[in-house]
């Protein structure tokens, strides 16, 4: 089936499930986040209620004594940085997977079909597949920030 021949319902659903998806993992993201930070603070608060006079005394001379962030920041710094992070790798997920149906539809149009795919052809299909599954099931960032696949 070549790309012309898919309704056009089909790809506003495509879309409108790529949006929505991809503003879950972007939400997602900016709750754990959240959960993350919350843990550290009360980490932190608990730390300083548990630290001996003499020592309060050192950390406030060096600065040190624990300044909780303003609402506005954490909000601009880690939700909506999160939030956009994680929309754009899924969204991008889901443009890898488009990509891999334009290649597979353009590669099985020629003679021969799929068999006589040229090597770079192949690759770049195995690469937007693979992109697009990571991407679609929330870990892209992850390895765009670890640098590694996820462990199981």
């Amino acid at each position: 089936m070549h790309l012309s021949d898919v309704p056009c319902w089909f790809w506003m659903a495509y879309l409108s499930v790529a949006f929505a998806w991809s503003a879950y993992q972007g939400y997602r993201g900016a709750v754990e986040q959240r959960v993350q930070h919350q843990g550290r603070e009360r980490d932190l608060k608990v730390r300083d209620c548990q630290i001996d006079a003499s020592l309060a005394g050192a950390l406030a001379a060096a600065h040190l004594q624990y300044q909780p962030r303003p609402r506005w920041e954490r909000w601009v710094v880690l939700y909506i940085h999160d939030f956009a992070f994680r929309f754009v790798c899924t969204l991008a997920g889901f443009i890898a997977l488009f990509v891999a149906y334009q290649v597979t539809d353009s590669l099985s149009t020629q003679p021969g079909g799929l068999g006589c795919a040229s090597p770079g052809g192949a690759a770049l299909l195995v690469l937007m597949f693979l992109i697009g599954v990571i991407g679609v099931g929330g870990q892209l960032h992850y390895v765009i920030l670890v640098g590694k696949w996820p462990k199981q």
